[in-house]
C-alpha cells in the first residue's frame, strides 16, 4: 500500500475521533474554554515606567458586563521586565483594587503577575493571587470595591527604585464564563 494512502487513512481517521470525542449533545465543546477580552495588551517593545518614579505605566479597560453570573471568571496576566537588578514592585490593579503584587529583581528574565478575579456579584469577587510555587498574600474571599456592570480600569503600577523601572510586554485578560454542561 502507497504510504501517502496510508498517512490519508490514518489522517481521516483521527479527525473523525477528535469529532467524536469533542460533540456533546448541546454543542462542539470548545477546545479553549478562555476568550480574549479587549483589554489585552501585546507588544514587541514594550511599555516602559521611568526610573525613580512611582507611577501607573500602564493602563487598560475591562469592558462592562465582562462578568455578569456566579462562576464567571477573568485571568489577569502580566509579562515585564525590570530594568536592573534592584527590587521593584509591580502591582496590579482592577477599578483601584490590588489583585496582584510581586518584587521584580532580574532584568533577563521575564517575570509574570498573574490572578484570577471570580465573580460574586456586580461588587464582589473572590481573588486568587499566583506566585511561583504558592498562593499569594492578595488572595481573598469576597472582595469589595468592583463594578462589573460598569467598565473598569487595570492598571499596572510600579515603586520608585533608583535607576530602576519596568517593562510591560504583555497585559493579557482572558475571560472564562460559567459553561454548563
Amino acid at each position: 500500500m502507497n504510504k501517502y494512502k496510508v498517512l490519508s487513512i490514518v489522517l481521516a481517521v483521527g479527525i473523525i475521533i477528535v469529532g467524536i470525542i469533542s460533540y456533546s449533545p448541546r454543542e462542539y465543546r470548545k477546545i479553549n474554554p478562555f476568550y480574549a477580552c479587549s483589554a489585552t495588551y501585546v507588544s514587541g517593545t514594550g511599555t516602559a515606567g521611568t526610573a525613580n518614579t512611582a507611577q501607573t505605566v500602564i493602563t487598560r479597560t475591562l469592558p462592562a458586563n465582562t462578568l455578569t453570573q456566579l462562576g464567571d471568571r477573568v485571568r489577569i496576566r502580566i509579562y515585564l521586565f525590570s530594568a536592573i537588578n534592584a527590587g521593584i514592585v509591580a502591582t496590579v490593579k482592577v477599578n483601584g483594587v490590588s489583585v496582584a503584587n510581586f518584587s521584580l529583581t532580574t532584568p533577563t528574565v521575564p517575570d509574570v503577575l498573574e490572578c484570577h478575579l471570580h465573580y460574586i456579584d456586580d461588587t464582589h469577587a473572590n481573588i486568587l493571587e499566583e506566585e511561583v510555587g504558592a498562593i499569594g498574600s492578595l488572595s481573598a474571599i469576597n472582595v469589595p470595591g468592583f463594578s462589573f456592570s460598569g467598565s473598569q480600569n487595570i492598571t499596572v503600577e510600579q515603586t520608585a527604585v533608583i535607576n530602576n523601572f519596568v517593562t510591560i510586554y504583555g497585559v493579557f485578560v482572558d475571560i472564562l464564563p460559567k459553561y454548563s454542561v
